[in-house]
C-alpha cells in the first residue's frame, strides 16, 4: 500500500526518530558543563577544551541526524522499494489493477492463446511493446510451445530464445539492448507458479526512453499479476487437450471425433447437397489374438505403429482417432469415393511394405479390416455415417478370422 504522505512525520517515522534523536544531542552542551565543573572545577582551560570538544562532536552528530550521511560525503544504502515511487504513478498503478482485475474475471474461462492476447494488450498499456510471444517451458510432462499472435507467427529468433532462457534460470525480467546506438531493447519476463517457472513473455520494447532499472520493476511487476491466470489458462488447455486425445496412440479419442464429425456434417448440411464427406472405420484383423499370442505390450506397439501409418497416409484436412480397443475412425471432408479408395490403397500398401516387429525379432505385416459410408449417398447424419461404416468392416471381415499378422516368410500359413 502506497505511503500517506500525511503520515511521513508520524511517531514511527524515520524523520520522526531523527528528530527525537537531534533534541537530545542538542543537551550534550549541557551536560558537558556539568560533568566538567564538576570533575574539573579548578582547570580552565581543561574545561574550556573538553566544552569545546563535546561541542564539535555534538554537530556533527546533529548533521548526520537531520541531513543524513550524504551531507557528511558517506555512502547512502538504500532500502529496498526505495525510489520506485517515481515508477508506480497513479495511472501504472490503476493499469496494473485493471490488469489484475482483468485477470480475474476472465482465468480459468478462456484458452491459453487468447489469454495471452489479453495479457499481451493490457501490458503494453504499461510497459510498451512489440510482437510479444509466450514460449511455455517443457518442464515436466508439458510440451514447450511457442504462442505469438502478433507478426512472429510463432517463429521466435534464436536470440530472443537465449533472453528467454536467461530470464527463466534468473526468475526476474532481464532487458538488453542491441544495435550500435542501441536504440533496440529486448525484455523477457519469467511467468513462475509455487517458485517454478512454466513460461516466459518475450519481445521488443517500444519505448526506449525509459530507463533499464525502472522498466525492469514494472515487467516484474505485470508477471506478478498475470501469473495466476495465465497459469489458469495453461491448464485449461492441458485439461481439454487431455479429455480428447488417446493417450496411447497420441491421436484424438472417441469424443474428439464425434465434435469433429458433427461439425463436418452441419457444414455439409449447410451446403444444401454440394458438400462431399466420406468416413472409414478400421480396425486391426483379430487384435485380441495379438494380446493373447504376444502379450498386452506388444498388442500397444501395434496400436502404435497403426495409429502412425494411418495418420501418415491421411491427408492434412483429414482426421482419424481412436475410438475402441483396436478401432481407428477418420472423417474425410470434401472427399468422394474415389478419394477414399486413394487413401485406403495407400494405408494398406503403406502396412504391407512396413515391416512391424514381434517379440522373437521377427517381422511381420499388419492386416486391417475398413469399411466406408458417405454423406448423402449412405446417411445425412453422424451417428448413421459411423454405423454403416463400422458394418461394412465388419461384413468384410472372413466368417473365423484367427490369424492377426500375415508373415511374408516361411511362417505363413
Amino acid at each position: 500500500m502506497r505511503e500517506d504522505p500525511s503520515d511521513k512525520y508520524g511517531p514511527n517515522t524515520s524523520a520522526a526518530r531523527y528528530s527525537l534523536l537531534a533534541a537530545a544531542a542538542l543537551c550534550l552542551p549541557l551536560l558537558a558543563l556539568a560533568v566538567s565543573a564538576a570533575v574539573f572545577p579548578t582547570s580552565v582551560p581543561f574545561r574550556v577544551f573538553s566544552v569545546a570538544a563535546l561541542f564539535a562532536i555534538q554537530f556533527v552528530v546533529v548533521v548526520y541526524l537531520i541531513a543524513g550521511p550524504a551531507a557528511l560525503g558517506l555512502p547512502i544504502r538504500k532500502e529496498a522499494g526505495e525510489g520506485n515511487e517515481a515508477v508506480f504513478d497513479p495511472e501504472t498503478e490503476e493499469r496494473l489493477q485493471v490488469l489484475e482485475e482483468a485477470g480475474n474475471l476472465l482465468g480459468g474461462s478462456l484458452k491459453l492463446r487468447d489469454m495471452f492476447r489479453i495479457v499481451a494488450a493490457k501490458s503494453s498499456e504499461i510497459v510498451r511493446m512489440e510482437d510479444p510471444v509466450l514460449l511455455v517451458t517443457g518442464s515436466g510432462a508439458r510440451e514447450p510451445r511457442v504462442i505469438a499472435p502478433g507478426m512472429m507467427r510463432d517463429q521466435v529468433p534464436a536470440g530472443l530464445r537465449e533472453l528467454a532462457a536467461e530470464a527463466e534460470g534468473k526468475r526476474s525480467s532481464v532487458v538488453r539492448a542491441s544495435g550500435e546506438a542501441e536504440s533496440v531493447r529486448w525484455f523477457s519476463v519469467p511467468l513462475s507458479r509455487a517458485g517454478e517457472v512454466f513460461a516466459v513473455i518475450s519481445g521488443r520494447l517500444a519505448d526506449t526512453s525509459r530507463d533499464e532499472r525502472s522498466t525492469i520493476i514494472l515487467l516484474d511487476a505485470i508477471a506478478e499479476r498475470v501469473s495466476p491466470f495465465v497459469f489458469a489458462a495453461l491448464s485449461l488447455d492441458e485439461t481439454v487437450s487431455n479429455a480428447l486425445v488417446d493417450g496411447l496412440t497420441g491421436l484424438p479419442n472417441g469424443r474428439a471425433f464425434d465434435l469433429v464429425l458433427e461439425n463436418r456434417v452441419a457444414e455439409a448440411q449447410r451446403a444444401r447437397g454440394g458438400a462431399r464427406l466420406i468416413v472409414l472405420a478400421m480396425d486391426i484383423k483379430d487384435f485380441s489374438g495379438v494380446n493373447s499370442r504376444f502379450g498386452h505390450g506388444t498388442g500397444d506397439r501395434l496400436l502404435v505403429f497403426a495409429a502412425e501409418v494411418i495418420r501418415d497416409q491421411i491427408r492434412k484436412m483429414d482426421l482419424v482417432a481412436r475410438t475402441g480397443a483396436d478401432e481407428f475412425l477418420a472423417v474425410l471432408p470434401s472427399a468422394g469415393p474415389e478419394s477414399a479408395d486413394a487413401v485406403v490403397r495407400r494405408i494398406r500398401n503403406e502396412l504391407a511394405e512396413r515391416n512391424f516387429e514381434l517379440p522373437n525379432g521377427e517381422p511381420a505385416v499388419v492386416e486391417i479390416n475398413i469399411g466406408s459410408s458417405a454423406y448423402g449417398t449412405d446417411a445425412t447424419n453422424a451417428s448413421d455415417l459411423i454405423a454403416l461404416a463400422r458394418a461394412e468392416r465388419d461384413g468384410s471381415k472372413p466368417a473365423k478370422s484367427n490369424q492377426v499378422l500375415r508373415f511374408p516368410t516361411k511362417h505363413g500359413n
